[in-house]
């Protein structure tokens, strides 16, 4: 009786959900699904058993039943591992089973803050976004799904603006995000100032009602490292922004929310009259649209077959919110927030370890992943991405077709 090796590669995962499995080559990005029960069930226990190197025995009469042939065959075809003949010529190849391990873990921070040693953990924060003032023809529900000016009359003043980033300033720091009414910001010329003056690189959303006619007014936004994203809700004025801006046009990008499929069309017409390369269309939920989400937003199986995570990055979205994790929001009442769907974890007053500090002990957006049902049930769980704004808005964990 022959005897064989089947052997999956240290790059290949192998994740087993009640009577689902799935296997994933993270080096060319090809998985496939199976049944998971009797000959197979038995082989998937022993390989995700670390003490069996990734690897089980397998017979030529095991190979004689159809399904575990079948199921070895598109093993090898995805090449996520081989099937070695136990000839004596051939070697055992060795190789692990692909777990996750994170030096940063909670216990780890707290442990270090207790010897007054955890400062490393500000090298996560990458990007900070302030909401300096509030727009007329903002939005309550639009803000907490993605860069859109709220409706507020509060304003943040420019110089506690300045202190937190002073205080946050470091290398890792990569973006700064502002977000309003500028023309109208009681601050501006110290923002102008500011703009000139430090090295950061710097987005300003503002919606395209807020501009006004003086040209002027916007030359600022030329500056270098700076950029202005303008956010299009009435697209019959549109033509007239676009020709307005026309001189900044290597500065500006555009956003286009949609709420319904006529509207998408729309924008769709008019970025091909216009022939626009910097833009965005980003669906947005108005709390009365789930079947135009459900349509068009919603994951389907058939969108897995475009993954392409490396290992690095199943690793990284097994462990952090790809989407939050980094990332600070400030309010225009000063309140901070890692996620704006959450708590906040201070106000801008407060030392900037002692936000972080809490956002990775005890908060729930940078380490925020897919743990909860139906995910965990899944098996494309950690090949799904990391869950963002618009689970939090509709009120469901799942956006998709695949776990219903």
């Amino acid at each position: 009786m022959k005897k064989y090796w089947l052997v999956l590669y240290p790059d290949t995962f192998l994740w087993l959900k009640n009577d689902d499995g799935i296997i994933y080559n993270s080096q060319n990005f090809r998985h496939f699904t199976f049944g998971c029960n009797g000959d197979i069930k038995k082989l998937c226990d022993t390989l995700v058993d670390p003490d069996s190197l990734y690897s089980v025995e397998v017979t030529d009469s095991l190979l004689d039943n159809q399904k575990v042939k079948q199921w070895i065959d598109k093993i090898t075809g995805i090449e996520a591992g081989p099937l070695i003949e136990q000839n004596g010529k051939n070697k055992k190849l060795i190789s692990y089973y692909p777990l996750l391990t994170i030096q940063n873990n909670v216990d780890n921070i707290r442990w270090k803050d207790s010897l007054n040693i955890g400062g490393e953990i500000l090298k996560n924060l990458d990007e900070l976004t302030f909401y300096l003032n509030g727009s007329p023809n903002g939005s309550e529900l639009f803000f907490k799904q993605t860069y859109y000016p709220l409706r507020s009359t509060r304003t943040l003043n420019f110089e506690l603006v300045k202190s937190f980033v002073k205080k946050c300033g470091n290398s890792w720091l990569k973006r700064i995000t502002l977000v309003g009414n500028f023309i109208n910001y009681k601050d501006l010329d110290q923002l102008q100032t500011w703009v000139m003056d430090n090295g950061y690189s710097i987005d300003f959303i503002q919606l395209a009602e807020d501009i006004e006619t003086d040209i002027t007014k916007y030359t600022w936004f030329t500056y270098e490292r700076t950029s202005i994203t303008i956010v299009v809700n009435d697209y019959s004025i549109f033509s007239k922004q676009f020709e307005f801006l026309e001189n900044f046009s290597n500065k500006v990008k555009w956003k286009f929310p949609v709420t319904s499929i006529t509207q998408f069309e729309l924008v769709n017409s008019n970025l091909q009259e216009k022939g626009l390369e910097e833009y965005e269309i980003i669906p947005l939920y108005n709390g009365d649209n789930k079947d135009f989400f459900e349509e068009n937003v919603y994951m389907t199986i058939d969108e897995f077959e475009d993954i392409n995570f490396s290992k690095r990055e199943v690793f990284a979205n097994m462990a952090l919110n790809i989407h939050a994790f980094g990332k600070l929001t400030v309010m225009p009442d000063g309140k901070i927030y890692a996620n704006v769907n959450n708590a906040p974890l201070g106000s801008i007053g407060d030392p900037i370890y002692d936000l972080i500090y809490k956002e990775m002990t005890e908060g729930q957006s940078w380490l925020y992943v897919r743990e909860m049902k139906p995910c965990c049930d899944c098996v494309y769980q950690w090949l799904c991405p990391s869950p963002g704004n618009y689970e939090k808005v509709i009120g469901k964990h799942n956006l998709c077709h695949v776990y219903v």
